[in-house]
């Protein structure tokens, strides 16, 4: 929550602070996350203003994750004192049930792009069991574009580590399939490895991740690579083919200078009186 007298406030808070922000990025709000109801967004961040205008918005948070909102106020965002701020206000989200970090899916539901949307607009929008704002149970299903209708067991509840750009999970095996989904904003940077198999990861309720676990399966690990790393790559293909370019050309314009055509002319006339000499004298 940032008072309206430090337009700034959340300005790489993420970063400095340590704290897990819902989007993850600097760059802007992204579209998966600015489409759900009630969330106040911004150019560049999700904020409040006042912790009242938080009412109509712990539905949505309850899916995102969001256990507590704390206040940002002056003593703490200017902190000048090396000691760690003793006096906090935190706001506890009301809900009966907040979404977890990660979780295994009861059933699915195959969904493209914009019906996504609109069904988690829907279930977020719903007076269900009350018009309370609050989240008091999860989805019937969770909607998975490019996915299939289909239960899964949901068994067991998996554990993380890792942070940032690669996470691994660790769950029980099963010997049916199992989706898992991490409560985190999907990216076509990211992919899973199951084993030594690559899965896909598929864009699940809008702004989470979700991976299709094979039978057996007890680990999956989640890694990131930007176009930033795969351009690292490219040039460096690139520079190689380049220098070996260059030494082409430089080696065909070193054999068709003059200087050294002679040279390779007259050890060559050299060689072969050499040759005929010796002939004669034997």
């Amino acid at each position: 929550v940032c008072p309206g007298t430090f337009p700034n406030c959340s300005t790489a808070i993420g970063m400095t602070w340590g704290v897990r922000l819902a989007d993850g990025y600097l760059s802007g709000v992204p579209h998966r996350l600015s489409v759900l109801p009630m969330l106040r967004t911004e150019l560049h961040d999700i904020r409040y203003t006042d912790p009242s205008l938080l009412e109509k918005a712990w539905r949505t948070l309850s899916f995102l994750n969001v256990r507590q909102a704390f206040v940002v106020d002056r003593d703490l965002y200017m902190n000048s004192d090396p000691s760690v701020p003793r006096e906090v206000t935190l706001i506890a989200n009301p809900s009966s049930y907040v979404y977890p970090r990660a979780y295994f899916a009861s059933a699915t539901r195959a969904v493209d792009a914009a019906g996504d949307e609109q069904a988690v607009q829907d279930e977020l929008s719903a007076c269900d069991p009350t018009c309370d704002g609050l989240l008091h149970q999860p989805f019937a299903v969770d909607y998975v574009e490019g996915g299939q209708d289909a239960t899964y067991d949901a068994s067991g509840e998996p554990t993380w580590s890792g942070g940032g750009d690669r996470l691994a999970f660790d769950f029980p095996a099963s010997p049916e399939p199992r989706f898992l989904v991490v409560n985190e904003l999907w990216d076509p940077g990211w992919t899973a490895l199951v084993g030594d198999q690559q899965v896909a990861v598929q864009p699940t309720n809008v702004a989470m991740r979700g991976v299709l676990v094979p039978p057996g399966a007890s680990h999956v690990q989640l890694v990131y690579r930007s176009l930033l790393w795969w351009a690292w790559w490219y040039t460096l293909v690139a520079a190689l083919l380049l220098a070996v370019c260059v030494f082409v050309v430089w080696k065909r314009t070193n054999a068709n200078q003059p200087g050294t055509h002679h040279a390779d002319s007259a050890a060559m006339v050299f060689g072969g009186y050499s040759r005929d000499t010796a002939a004669n004298v034997g």
